[in-house]
């Protein structure tokens, strides 16, 4: 390009200022051959270990998924989108979707990263991960790091002892259960100076946080009570009580079955408890997430076989069901059947029910909604927003 003589200058200059070849060394003067340096060169040979997710996507293998990022960036930006949190909260490259996706490569390279699964450093930049799923829908190459994140965390406290956090957060929908069984007293420790701050030291929570109140009744006990309206002529539905709506903010389903039985559905929730698995899958413990999925399965079979819809108001058990779920189970075609008939209530709506006139709302569309959705009602939630 410059030509023989511009390039010897070039190489007399960089001498000058740099005698000892440390600045930019191997590339206008004196450059490497083109394949010296390759990421993925003629050695080659990444460690190809045992997991719990399939990849389909990445011909089932972790060290392909692992090796996505291609170095784009743009999960450093500052603005638009909803990659990546952690990053625009610390500024530190490893807290980035990049610098988790390069430390996960080294470590499965085995070179500067030599300890696998046990890595101390691999485990502090996923730390800070949020599992948003938002690198899914944002990134230009689909790297998926809350995916990889729960992979990792599965190996990594493989018989060993957990943060406190994993056992109470991680088991949030057991705790849930008990607790709201008797939520007036539990209420009343959570939430006194003393023994609110006890169970936020012993369960990990950072105690300038609020700990939750416990609903005085479930929703499903409310809906067990008064019962299921059979007049409409929509259809029916299957509206899935997750351990949150279920447990701290009844009223959000509430609300739920009166949208919908006024849309003209008929409404149904599981005759057992039953859970997505979410927590236990965000915290890494993947064969108790599986444990749960696969008796969810069973619970939800009558439904699954007439191709009920299966509405669900969290928009984080709607990615588990549509993208996990059959990632962790690739064999169960319940698995399947399952993730093709999740709906959110916008979409249900849409799709079904879009000759009713719903009162005017504002739309806010969640992360893990746009990673796992390709409708257009993402953004358009009913016909009225």
């Amino acid at each position: 390009m410059f030509g023989e003589r511009i390039v010897e200058a070039f190489g007399a200059v960089k001498h000058l200022f740099d005698p000892r070849n440390r600045m930019n060394p191997g590339k206008v003067v004196h450059p490497r051959p083109l394949d010296q340096d390759l990421r993925q060169g003629a050695n080659y040979r990444p460690w190809e270990p045992v997991t719990h997710f399939a990849f389909p996507e990445d011909d089932h293998r972790f060290s392909i998924a692992a090796a996505r990022c291609v170095g784009v960036g743009k999960c450093r930006g500052h603005e638009g989108g909803v990659m990546c949190p952690s990053y625009r909260a610390t500024g530190e490259e490893e807290h980035s979707t990049r610098g988790r996706a390069r430390l996960l490569f080294e470590m499965l390279q085995g070179e500067v990263i030599t300890d696998g699964w046990r890595s101390t450093e691999v485990r502090d930049a996923l730390d800070l991960c949020l599992a948003c799923k938002g690198c899914r829908s944002d990134c230009p190459v689909d790297v998926d790091m809350a995916t990889y994140k729960a992979e990792f965390l599965s190996h990594h406290y493989e018989h060993r002892v957990r943060p406190m956090a994993h056992y109470s957060m991680g088991w949030i929908p057991l705790w849930a259960r008990l607790a709201t069984a008797v939520s007036a007293p539990a209420n009343a420790l959570a939430q006194s100076r003393g023994t609110g701050g006890l169970l936020k030291r012993l369960g990990g929570v950072d105690p300038r946080r609020e700990l939750p109140r416990f609903a005085r009744e479930r929703f499903t006990e409310m809906f067990a009570r008064r019962g299921a309206d059979e007049r409409g002529h929509r259809g029916r539905v299957l509206l899935w009580p997750d351990t949150f709506t279920n447990n701290f903010a009844p009223e959000i389903a509430d609300a739920a079955v009166t949208v919908l039985e006024a849309a003209g559905f008929e409404i149904e929730i599981p005759r057992r408890t039953v859970c997505c698995g979410l927590t236990w899958i965000s915290t890494g413990q993947l064969p108790t997430a599986k444990r749960v999925l696969r008796r969810t399965l069973r619970q939800l079979e009558p439904q699954l076989r007439s191709s009920t819809p299966i509405v669900v108001l969290e928009p984080s058990c709607a990615a588990v069901f549509r993208s996990d779920l059959t990632e962790l189970l690739p064999g169960d075609e319940d698995a399947h059947r399952l993730a093709n008939q999740v709906r959110t209530l916008g979409e249900i709506l849409t799709e079904q029910a879009d000759d009713w006139e719903p009162p005017r709302i504002d739309a806010h569309a969640w992360s893990n909604r746009i990673a796992t959705s390709t409708r257009s009602c993402t953004t358009r939630p009913t016909k009225g927003s």
